[in-house]
């Protein structure tokens, strides 16, 4: 969840590649299926 977070505020300064790129790793690891889905969907709109 943390990371969700961090990577809000990564965006909200500019920096929508390590957002992105945070929320991928996050997602990647999470056992979570919830909150995964979460990051991911979250990085896809960072990405536009």
């Amino acid at each position: 969840m943390a990371a969700i977070i961090q990577a809000d505020d990564l965006f909200k300064a500019g920096s929508t590649v390590k957002a992105t790129a945070l929320l991928e790793a996050f997602a990647a690891s999470c056992p979570w299926a919830l909150f995964k889905e979460v990051a991911l969907d979250q990085a896809t709109h960072y990405d536009t």
